[in-house]
């Protein structure tokens, strides 16, 4: 297996282990990423990846592959032979930085793909540019059709998550809600969000029972 691609993925394991992923935080907001070109990924780096994951005793879907639409297309044929083997194991894949390569609509069809990740560059000035508004709204439709998750990146502000939301945007990253941080770090900032989430469903279920009939 590829030396680079072989830390690579132990490491975005080992991160998923230090954040808790498995010890019961009950939410996983994204497990470790990895983030490659198929040109290393050949069956040695496909098994080998298989085997860290089996021995870090995650289940294949903590771990996600994001690859770009370049790097796609350059072998189409060994991308869906190396995807597929390793959404066999319940790894995930998706497209980075979406509408900024040479895209063909082809691999949309022929690859085994989880989410597209619709890039900062055409959600950097929304909601006032009604050209990245259509954009974001065409490839979220998009992924929708086509049983997809699509996911924005670079969200810095309320109305840019907030346009999003209302057409249909459910997933978002960026520094609107936090910037880079370590595992550990990432994994108390978890915890305090799933149990402010807890008390707010156990409040709600508090007053519903309170409610009079």
């Amino acid at each position: 297996m590829n030396p680079v691609i072989t830390l690579i993925v132990a490491v975005s394991l080992m991160v998923g282990l230090d954040a808790g992923f498995v010890f019961g935080i009950g939410m996983v907001l994204a497990g470790g990423c990895v983030v490659g070109s198929l040109y290393k990924l050949g069956a040695g780096s496909v098994a080998g990846g298989v085997a860290l994951l089996g021995e870090s005793g995650l289940a294949g879907g903590s771990l996600q592959i994001e690859l770009t639409e370049n790097t796609l297309l350059h072998d189409i044929e060994r991308c869906a032979q190396v995807l597929t083997r390793l959404r066999e194991h319940g790894v995930r894949v998706a497209i980075d930085d979406f509408g900024t390569g040479y895209s063909s609509l082809t691999y949309l069809k022929q690859l085994p793909i989880d989410n597209l990740k619709i890039d900062r560059s055409f959600v950097r000035d929304i909601p006032d540019d009604p050209n990245d508004c259509a954009i974001a709204a065409a490839v979220i439709g998009l992924a929708r059709t086509l049983g997809l998750e699509a996911v924005a990146e670079g969200i810095e502000t309320r109305a840019q998550q907030d346009y999003l939301a209302q057409i249909g945007c459910k997933l978002v990253q960026g520094y609107l809600h936090a910037r880079p941080l370590p595992a550990r770090a990432f994994a108390a900032e978890v915890a305090t969000l799933h149990a402010a989430l807890a008390d707010r469903a156990s409040e709600a279920q508090t007053g519903r029972e309170a409610r009079p009939f």
